[in-house]
């Protein structure tokens, strides 16, 4: 009776661990996605950010190109 008191106890403990196990790869798991989806977002905010720079010294270069050209014109060069 002993025995198998001890057994049944044995089983219900590797059980116990057994689910703790699983529930902290969950979590780990959990984890790691939370931290992939942060990088992923991260490196949109840089790929847009690095757009709006790039969008913004074009229509800088083009600015600067009219304005050249209106002194030409103002100047008389052609």
């Amino acid at each position: 009776r002993e025995e198998e008191e001890r057994e049944e106890e044995e089983r219900e403990e590797e059980e116990r661990e057994e689910e703790e196990r699983e529930e902290e790869e969950r979590e780990e798991e959990e984890r790691e996605e939370e931290e992939r989806e942060e990088e992923e977002r991260e490196e949109e905010e840089r790929e847009e950010e690095e757009r709006e720079e790039e969008e913004r010294e074009e229509e800088e270069r083009e600015e600067e190109e009219r304005e050249e050209e209106e002194r030409f014109i103002q100047d008389g060069i052609p």
